[in-house]
């Protein structure tokens, strides 16, 4: 997953949108499923900074945590 990608996922965060970056997300990575809750959006979002930080793409999990700035 490139900067971009996290940038615009953390854009849509920020505009209180957690269904439709976590479905971006999911679509980034090859896998087609519906998101429907806030609830189910932490999760996914939640798993994709794990996965960064996994492996060690720190810079990754900075941009979606806090943004480009």
């Amino acid at each position: 997953m490139k900067i971009q990608d996290l940038k615009k996922i953390h854009a849509l965060l920020v505009d209180d949108k957690w269904t439709e970056a976590a479905g971006h997300a999911l679509s980034l990575a090859g896998v087609e499923r519906e998101v429907t809750s806030k609830n189910q959006a932490v999760g996914v979002l939640r798993n994709l900074f794990q996965s960064l930080l996994d492996k060690e793409m720190y810079l990754e999990a900075a941009t979606l945590q806090w943004g480009p700035d």
